[in-house]
């Protein structure tokens, strides 16, 4: 999850990734600079590895109940928003928040936004939460003509816009493909594989093999679609990587 808050100046914000414990603020020109970074606690890890059903160190996937669930959620948000707050030596006001695609899966977003409203001075809506994809692809501010590659003026919500993702946190690999326009990023195909880099973080050829083909054919199913006008190379328009080694 993301918490975007108000920084030093009137015309500028700060992003903060409960997803990989770090927060950033955006500065008047839209980059976004790192602030504050925290650890990942024990009990964040075992919820966020149910949510996604891949401990591997337990026989049975446990079950939260909806008090624990949502006393986890407070935990994250607020601690972030402690450690943000004390980086920058002053208080934050939290505008906005992301979150990653387990947290909506699960049902919990509901609960999310409950729990933002309540303990975080700025949130007052539904409209104030964003996928993490979504953020992902506005941080990298690729929903504009010039970053997809079109010519000046062009309107980027009558193309195809594809991007894939990799996500890679906690020794899972996470591979997404999404459409985007100037206001929305949808999922359109994804999968995910376990223990892809084991112990030491680092892949295997097997896994890396295993990777291409996965990959491979992710896009020929989009390639294959029949729509008119069909689904083309030139869509894809970019790879974005992300590396959320606090969560380890």
């Amino acid at each position: 999850m993301s918490v975007v808050q108000q920084h030093f100046t009137q015309n500028s914000s700060a992003l903060t990734n409960l997803a990989s414990r770090t927060s950033a603020y955006i500065t008047d020109n839209d980059d976004f600079v790192t602030t504050a970074r925290i650890k990942t606690t024990q009990d964040w890890k075992d919820f966020s590895r149910s949510l996604l059903r891949i401990d591997r160190n337990a026989t049975k996937i446990r079950a939260y109940t909806k008090s624990e669930a949502e006393q986890l959620l407070t935990t994250a948000l607020s601690s972030i928003q402690q450690a943000t707050s004390t980086k920058l030596n002053r208080e934050v006001e939290i505008l906005g928040i992301t979150y990653p695609a387990y947290i909506y899966d699960s049902g919990y977003l509901r609960n999310l936004l409950d729990i933002a409203i309540e303990i975080l001075p700025g949130m007052n809506d539904g409209t104030q939460v964003w996928p993490y994809l979504h953020s992902i692809s506005r941080a990298h501010r690729l929903n504009n003509a010039k970053a997809l590659g079109y010519p000046a003026g062009t309107n980027i919500d009558q193309e195809d816009n594809l991007l894939l993702h990799f996500d890679y946190q906690n020794s899972v690999l996470e591979a997404s493909m999404t459409a985007i326009t100037t206001d929305t990023t949808n999922v359109e195909r994804d999968f995910r594989i376990t223990d892809f880099g084991g112990a030491e973080q680092v892949a295997s050829p097997k896994k890396l093999e295993y990777l291409r083909f996965r990959t491979k054919a992710l896009v020929k199913k989009e390639l294959s679609r029949p729509i008119k006008p069909p689904v083309q190379h030139i869509d894809f328009k970019h790879i974005v990587v992300g590396l959320r080694c606090a969560t380890t």
